[in-house]
């Protein structure tokens, strides 16, 4: 994957889904090799995402953030490795804890201490029985199943601070700083 170094953050979910789709292409047009889009009480990420990716070419589609909070750990990994599967790796999954207000308030759930937090969510997700991606293949010796795979690595985002460049080394194959941001990539 790609991001290049200029990128658009867009909150898409105003807009009907046909509109947020040209606006998707206009952004590519225009030479930006990324659209993110973040997660609050709107439309569901990975659903706008697939369509965002159906609609364009080439444009990388990230969310930023998706909050840990709305989906358990094993349903956003399948949702990661079916995105960038089905859009050439042109999905980025960024996570994020969101914010105390919007946790407790909105959502009626209990917001957690940050770092330990995303440290769960990930390690959940390495656990995740759908920790698989890409064109593998299975194959059956009596009643084991053996799967293989052929792909490579989906890229995930977590956001701001020095905690998180730790998990991100921790839970990833390396990270990338900038400014507030580290990239890990799983």
């Amino acid at each position: 994957m790609e991001l290049g170094k200029l990128g658009v953050w867009y909150f898409l979910d105003g807009l009907a889904s046909p509109v947020a789709a040209q606006a998707a292409q206009r952004i590519e047009s225009l030479g930006y090799s990324a659209l993110w889009i973040p997660e609050a009480v709107g439309k569901h990420p990975f659903v706008q995402a697939s369509w965002l990716l159906a609609n364009t070419e080439r444009l990388n589609v990230a969310t930023g953030i998706a909050s840990i909070y709305h989906r358990e750990p094993g349903a956003t990994l399948a949702g990661q490795n079916s995105l960038a599967e089905q859009s050439g790796d042109r999905f980025l999954l960024g996570l994020g804890v969101s914010h105390k207000p919007m946790v407790e308030g909105v959502r009626g759930l209990t917001y957690g201490p940050p770092v330990a937090s995303m440290r769960s969510y990930l390690e959940g997700m390495d656990a995740s029985p759908y920790f698989w991606r890409g064109s593998g293949h299975e194959t059956q010796t009596g009643d084991r199943r053996t799967r293989t795979e052929d792909a490579g690595t989906c890229p995930r985002f977590l956001r701001r601070g020095a905690p998180v460049l730790h998990l991100a080394r921790t839970y990833g194959h390396g990270t990338r700083n900038s400014g507030s941001r580290a990239l890990a990539v799983c």
